[in-house]
């Protein structure tokens, strides 16, 4: 019996000493998570990235957070600079300290994904992450997995379980004027995944979205939206579930 009481005295003490694990950031809703970005106390930014959803048994939590709830704080901060109530300043701060949480979960998605996926991948030059989100989002309504995948290199890249697994590979680039890096980006992941592997160019670089330019001529002309590219590419997608949901089945 003594044992026991000791036991028990000695977890109360342990928990109370043990810090107060942050909330996760998950169940922050938009405006409070773009309000936590764009503020100046670092240590509350800290506890969000403290609190991500970067565990094993995360999954959903961590998907819909990089796929909805962090592009639709970054339409906040869109909305806020517009209306005059954000800075320049503000706004570069937040959407680099958004940056950070999404590359945090994309590098979860890569070591954990238990799931087929349609991978987003951003060069490490590019600095537009929070845009492959916003696709990521539109893939994961037509009922695909899209996961974006930020800061790799192309061996890296297709080094990746995720990527190599893949039926399609997107990759987004922004940088109108690097075309000798993007030449050699996609012919080094071209030349490392297997050839059923299909690759999609797209992103603000491209007028439109090329599949495989390296590989064939075909083009996807016209549409630089990311469901089109993969339909025309002959992936099957479902139809977008209803508003409110996601394709993980948060809402």
């Amino acid at each position: 019996m003594d044992t026991m009481i000791d036991q028990g005295l000695d977890a109360t003490v342990a928990a109370f000493r043990a810090p107060p694990r942050p909330p996760m950031a998950a169940n922050l809703d938009a405006g409070t998570l773009a309000a936590l970005a764009a503020g100046g106390d670092e240590a509350a930014w800290r506890d969000v990235l403290d609190g991500l959803p970067l565990g094993p048994e995360d999954e959903d939590e961590a998907a819909r957070m990089a796929t909805r709830l962090l592009p639709q704080a970054a339409a906040v901060l869109g909305d806020d600079w517009a209306e005059d109530r954000l800075s320049f300043v503000d706004v570069s701060i937040a959407a680099g300290r958004l940056h950070t949480a999404l590359r945090l979960l994309g590098a979860r998605a890569a070591r954990a994904a238990s799931d087929p996926a349609i991978p987003i991948l951003v060069p490490a030059w590019e600095q537009h992450v929070l845009a492959a989100a916003f696709a990521a989002d539109r893939i994961c309504r037509a009922g695909r997995r899209g996961v974006v995948l930020a800061g790799l290199t192309a061996e890296r890249a297709g080094a990746l379980p995720l990527v190599r697994d893949a039926e399609a590979v997107l990759i987004s680039f922004a940088e109108r004027q690097a075309p000798r890096r993007v030449r050699d980006y996609v012919s080094t992941l071209r030349a490392a995944l297997p050839a059923r592997v299909t690759l999609l160019l797209g992103g603000p670089a491209f007028p439109s979205c090329h599949i495989d330019a390296y590989a064939s001529a075909d083009r996807v002309h016209a549409t630089n939206d990311p469901v089109a590219a993969l339909r025309a590419a002959g992936l099957d997608l479902a139809p977008a579930p209803a508003p409110g949901r996601s394709a993980t089945g948060a809402s």
